[in-house]
C-alpha cells in the first residue's frame, strides 16, 4: 500500500512538473502554407535588433531616438504589405505630457513630459470604427537591455501586425501602442489613453508584459467582470494558462509590481487581458535580461504569440463589440465599455494548461453550499464517538506540530543561513516541507497504541479543515475558494464509492480521489514558489523572508500530507491500537496494547527518510552559496551630492557620498570589500554580518579598501523630508539595509535648482501662492513637507502624503524639435509648478532630487563595482539632492 501511495504521489508530481514547463516547438520562419500563423522566429528578430541598442531608459538616445526609429521603419515595411493585402496601416508618433495620481506601493503624483509612443492602427474596408488595443513597452529599466521586459512582447506585437495582414480581415480595427515609458510607473500609457486621437476607439485591451524570462505566460488579470472576455480566451487559446488566484494576489498588492493594464482599466475604463512571463524572475530588471537568455526560450514566445493572436481574433468576432450590443455604454471619458459588473467568470483556472474552467459567483456559492451540505450529512451520520473525537484531536495536534516546526526552522535559518533557498528553490522542499510532513506523521505515530483512532475520523478532520477554508474564502468573496472546494468534493466522492475492505483497490481509489486537488493545487504552489522566490530577492528588508515562506509551508504541507495520513497511516474503518482485554503477552506491546499493524512501519520509514532529507537540506544551506552569478544579489549604488539651502538661497550644508542599498534582507556590506575576493571564498555564509550593520562600522570596513571614502560624518542637512536620501521611487518604507559613506564633492551634469518666480498673498482663505521653476535632469523627484500644501497646479487635488512628504515623480523624453537631435541640453528636465500654503508667512521645505541614469559612472563607483563578487549585480547612477 505504501508503494502504491508513493507511486501515485510521484507520478502526479511528475505530471505537474512536466506540464508546468511544457511549451510548443518554435516556428522559426513563417509557414508559406499558413502565412497568417504566428512565427516566434520573426518576433525574436525584432527583439535582437532592439536589444542591441542597450539600455533604453526614458530620455536616453536609445529610447527616444533609436528604438522609435526602428519601430517606425518596421511598421512602414508592413504598411506596404497591408496595402497589397487590401488593409490600411496608419502610423503615428506621439509625444505625450500629463500628470496623474497613483497608489502603487504608496500614494504619489506622477508628472511626465514628451514621452514617446509609437502607435499603429490596422483596419480593413469593412472594419467598424471601434478597435482592440494591443500594448507593449519598448523602454527598459536603467540597468537592463530588457530583452524579455518588454521587448519580447514588442516583437510579438509586431509579428501580430504581420500575421493579421496575412490573414482574414477582422470586423474591427486593431490599435498597437508601442509605448516608451512604462518603467517610469506607467506614464506613457497614461499619455496614450488620455490624449491620443485613437484612444477613444479602443474598447478592449490586450496588455503583454514580462516579469521574468520564458516559461508559460500567465493571464493574471482580466475583466473587470465581462465574462465574454474569458469565454473568448477559453475558446481560442490553444495553450491556456490563467488563474483567479494570480489576479487576486496581484490586486492585493502582495506583488511589488504594476502594469499598463491598470492605466487602461482605470483611465480608459476598458476591460481586457493582462498577461506576462513570470518564470526566471532572477533576470528581471537586471543585466541578465539579455537576448541570448531569451532566445533559449523560443518555445515560450511561440506559445504566447499563438495564445493571444488567437484570442485577439476571437474577441474581434464577439457580439459584445457590436455597437448595438445592449450592455454597451458610453462613459463620461468618451470611451465605450461593456458591463463591468458581470461576474459570470468570477472564478477561472486552468488544469495543467490543458483546458480552462470558469464559472460565476452564483454557481460557486451553489456548489460550495451543496458540498457543505453533503459534508454535514457525512458528519451527522458519523456521530461523536470517543474514537472520532480522539482522531480529530490527533489531526489538529499534527497540524499544530507542522506549524511549530516550520516557524522554528525559519527562525533558526534566519539567524544562521537566511535565504539559503534563494538560488535553489528546491531546498524549500527539504528545509520546510520535509520536517513539517515528518512532524505530522510523528504525531500520528506517537498516538498509536495510546488512543483509539480511525481512518473515518482522519478523513472527517481533513474534510472539516477544507470546508472551513472554503467557506472563509467564500465569505471574503475570493475566487480562490475553488481550491479547498476541490479538496472537499473529490475526496468525498472517493470516500463514498470506495470498497470497504482494506486492500490495495481501496487504497488506490482513495488516493486517486485526491488526484484532482493534488494536481491543481500542486500546479499553483509550484508556480507561486518559483515566482515569489526571486521576488524576495528584491522585495525589501522589512520582513525576514524565511518567516514568510514558513507561514506558507505550514499551511501547504499538511494539506498535501493529509491524503497519505488518511489512506496509509490508518487501516480501513478499524481502530489503530486499541486496548483489549484477554490478550496474551505475545500479542501485547510493552505497554499492554495491541501491536501496530504493518501499515505503521511504512510511516516510520517515511519519517526517517524525511528526517534525512531535512538534514541534507540544512547541510546544503550551510555550505552552499546563497547567490550565484545567474541568480545574484541585487545592490543599488548611487554616487550622491547633497546641498541644503536657507530661504535666501545660501548653502548651509553640503556633502557627497556613496549611498548603497541592498534590495533583500541580507546586508551587502560584508561583501563589498576586496578582502572577500582575496580570500577566495565562495560561500556567502562564511562572512559574518547578516543583520544590517551600523553605519560607522560599515564605513570603517569599507574605508580600508576604498581610500576615497572619507572619515567625516555625513552632514546635518536639516530635519528629514522623506529620510533626506535620494530615493528614485517612494519605497523608503520597504528598504532598511542602506549606508551613506562620504566622498569628495562633485558637480552634477545638469544644474539642479528650484527658483522662486513669484510669491503672492491671497484671501478667503488667507494663503500664499508661490510659483517655482524646477530644473534638473530628465528624471527628478520633488518632495514637499506634509501639511504645508493646500493646493498645487499639478492636479485638482493634493494626494495624501507618505512618510511625512508629498512625493512627485517627474520624467521627460525629448521635445518634438529635439526628437532626432539628441544633446545634453535636450536632456534637461524643466517644469513650472504653483503651490499654495495656508497663512501669509508659513514656511515650506522643498526637496529636489535629480537622477542621471545613463551617463558615465564616477571612478569611485567603478571601483566599488569592480570589487563586487560575481554573484552580486548592481544598478548604479549619480543623484543630486
Amino acid at each position: 500500500q505504501w508503494a502504491v501511495g508513493m507511486t501515485v504521489y510521484v507520478s502526479l508530481w511528475t505530471l505537474v512538473h512536466h506540464c508546468h514547463w511544457r511549451v510548443p516547438p518554435a516556428l522559426l520562419i513563417p509557414d508559406p502554407a499558413q502565412p497568417e500563423r504566428f512565427c516566434a522566429g520573426k518576433a525574436l528578430e525584432h527583439v535582437k535588433a532592439l536589444a542591441s541598442l542597450g539600455v533604453r531608459n526614458v530620455g536616453s538616445v536609445a529610447n527616444e531616438v533609436e528604438a522609435p526609429r526602428y519601430l517606425l521603419s518596421e511598421l512602414q515595411k508592413l504598411q506596404a504589405k497591408a496595402v497589397a493585402a487590401g488593409a490600411t496601416l496608419e502610423i503615428d508618433r506621439q509625444q505625450a505630457s500629463g500628470a496623474f495620481q497613483i497608489d502603487f506601493l504608496t500614494d504619489f503624483t506622477s508628472v511626465y513630459a514628451n514621452l514617446t509612443n509609437v502607435v499603429a492602427r490596422l483596419s480593413w474596408p469593412e472594419s467598424a470604427r471601434h478597435a482592440i488595443l494591443v500594448s507593449a513597452h519598448f523602454d527598459s529599466a536603467w540597468n537592463s537591455a530588457g530583452a524579455s521586459d518588454d521587448l519580447v512582447q514588442v516583437g510579438t506585437s509586431l509579428e501580430f501586425v504581420r500575421s493579421l495582414i496575412a490573414g482574414k480581415p477582422l470586423p474591427v480595427a486593431v490599435v498597437f501602442n508601442f509605448n516608451g515609458g512604462e518603467e517610469t510607473i506607467l506614464q506613457a500609457a497614461h499619455g496614450f489613453i488620455t490624449s491620443h486621437k485613437w484612444a477613444e476607439e479602443c474598447r478592449v485591451v490586450i496588455n503583454l508584459e514580462a516579469a521574468g524570462v520564458g516559461g508559460r505566460e500567465l493571464l493574471f488579470q482580466t475583466g473587470p467582470g465581462n465574462h465574454w472576455l474569458m469565454e473568448s480566451y477559453i475558446q481560442a487559446a490553444p495553450y491556456p494558462h490563467s488563474s483567479v488566484i494570480a489576479q487576486e494576489l496581484f490586486m492585493s498588492g502582495l506583488v511589488p509590481g504594476e502594469t499598463d493594464y491598470r492605466i487602461y482599466r482605470d483611465y480608459g475604463k476598458m476591460p481586457g487581458f493582462d498577461a506576462a512571463f513570470i518564470m526566471d524572475g532572477w533576470a528581471y530588471h537586471s543585466s541578465m535580461d539579455s537576448f541570448p537568455r531569451l532566445n533559449a526560450t523560443a518555445g515560450s514566445v511561440q506559445r504566447c504569440g499563438e495564445n493571444y493572436l488567437a484570442t485577439l481574433r476571437q474577441v474581434a468576432l464577439a457580439p459584445e463589440l457590436d455597437p448595438a450590443h445592449p450592455n454597451l455604454t458610453h462613459t463620461p471619458s468618451g470611451v465605450w465599455t461593456v458591463d463591468s459588473e458581470d461576474d459570470r467568470a468570477a472564478v477561472f483556472f486552468d488544469v495543467l494548461g490543458l483546458f480552462m474552467v470558469s464559472y460565476s459567483k452564483v454557481v460557486a456559492l451553489t456548489m460550495h453550499l451543496g458540498s457543505i451540505a453533503l459534508a454535514a450529512l457525512i458528519w451527522s451520520t458519523s456521530g461523536s464517538s470517543p474514537k472520532l473525537v480522539a482522531t480529530a484531536s490527533t489531526c489538529l495536534q499534527a497540524f499544530g506540530a507542522a506549524a511549530v516546526v516550520a516557524l522554528t526552522v525559519a527562525s533558526g535559518l534566519t539567524l544562521v543561513a537566511p535565504m539559503s533557498w534563494f538560488s535553489r528553490p528546491y531546498l524549500l522542499m527539504l528545509l520546510y516541507a520535509a520536517p513539517c510532513f515528518a512532524a505530522e506523521l510523528r504525531v500520528h505515530q506517537s498516538a498509536i497504541g495510546k488512543r483509539a483512532l480511525t481512518q473515518h475520523g482522519a478523513f472527517l478532520c481533513g474534510l472539516a479543515l477544507s470546508s472551513s477554508m472554503m467557506m472563509a474564502l467564500t465569505a471574503l468573496g475570493s475566487g480562490a475558494a475553488y481550491l479547498p472546494f476541490l479538496w472537499v468534493i473529490f475526496p468525498m466522492v472517493g470516500w463514498l464509492i470506495a470498497p470497504s475492505d482494506n486492500g490495495v483497490a481501496r487504497t488506490t481509489l482513495l488516493l486517486l480521489s485526491y488526484a484532482a486537488p493534488l494536481v491543481v493545487t500542486g500546479g499553483v504552489v509550484l508556480e507561486v514558489v518559483l515566482f515569489f522566490a526571486p521576488i524576495l530577492g528584491r522585495g525589501g528588508t522589512a520582513i525576514p523572508p524565511d518567516l514568510v515562506l514558513a507561514a506558507v509551508m505550514c499551511v501547504v504541507t499538511p494539506i498535501f500530507a493529509h491524503p497519505l495520513v488518511v489512506v496509509l497511516v490508518y487501516p480501513c474503518n478499524t481502530h489503530l491500537i486499541v486496548p483489549e482485554v484477554g490478550k496474551s503477552k505475545e500479542a501485547l506491546g510493552s505497554k499492554g496494547r495491541v501491536r501496530a499493524p504493518s501499515t505503521s512501519k511504512g510511516s516510520a520509514y517515511l519519517v526517517n527518510a524525511l528526517t534525512w532529507a531535512f538534514t541534507c537540506g540544512v547541510a546544503i544551506a550551510l555550505i552552499s552559496p546563497i547567490y550565484t552569478p545567474e541568480r545574484p544579489k541585487r545592490v543599488i549604488v548611487q554616487h550622491t551630492t547633497r546641498k541644503a539651502f536657507d530661504a535666501k538661497g545660501h548653502v548651509v550644508a553640503e556633502d557627497a557620498g556613496l549611498w548603497i542599498n541592498a534590495m533583500d534582507y541580507i546586508s551587502p556590506f560584508p561583501y563589498l570589500s576586496r578582502a572577500f575576493q582575496a580570500a577566495g571564498q565562495n560561500s556567502t555564509h562564511s562572512i559574518p554580518g547578516f543583520e544590517p550593520m551600523e553605519n560607522a562600522s560599515a564605513k570603517k570596513s569599507l574605508k580600508a579598501y576604498y581610500p576615497f571614502i572619507r572619515d567625516g560624518k555625513e552632514v546635518d542637512v536639516g530635519s528629514p523630508v522623506y529620510t533626506n536620501n535620494p530615493w528614485v521611487f517612494p519605497i523608503a518604507h520597504m528598504f532598511g539595509n542602506h549606508m551613506y559613506a562620504t566622498t569628495a564633492m562633485f558637480e552634477p551634469r545638469f544644474p539642479t535648482q528650484v527658483t522662486l518666480l513669484s510669491n503672492s498673498v491671497l484671501q478667503d482663505p488667507l494663503r500664499r501662492r508661490m510659483k517655482f521653476d524646477i530644473t534638473g535632469s530628465d528624471h527628478m523627484v520633488i518632495l514637499m513637507e506634509e501639511g504645508a500644501v493646500h493646493w498645487w497646479s499639478l492636479l485638482d487635488t493634493v494626494p495624501k502624503a507618505t512618510k511625512g512628504a508629498h512625493f512627485v515623480l517627474y520624467s521627460s523624453g525629448l521635445s518634438s524639435e529635439n526628437a532626432y537631435t539628441h544633446t545634453d541640453e535636450s536632456r534637461k528636465g524643466n517644469f513650472i509648478m504653483e503651490v499654495e500654503v495656508l497663512g501669509d508667512s508659513a514656511p515650506i521645505r522643498i526637496v529636489l532630487i535629480s537622477h542621471e541614469f545613463d551617463f558615465s559612472l564616477s571612478e569611485e563607483v567603478k571601483l566599488v563595482l569592480e570589487t563586487m563578487p560575481l554573484w552580486m549585480t548592481d544598478a548604479s547612477w549619480a543623484s543630486h539632492w
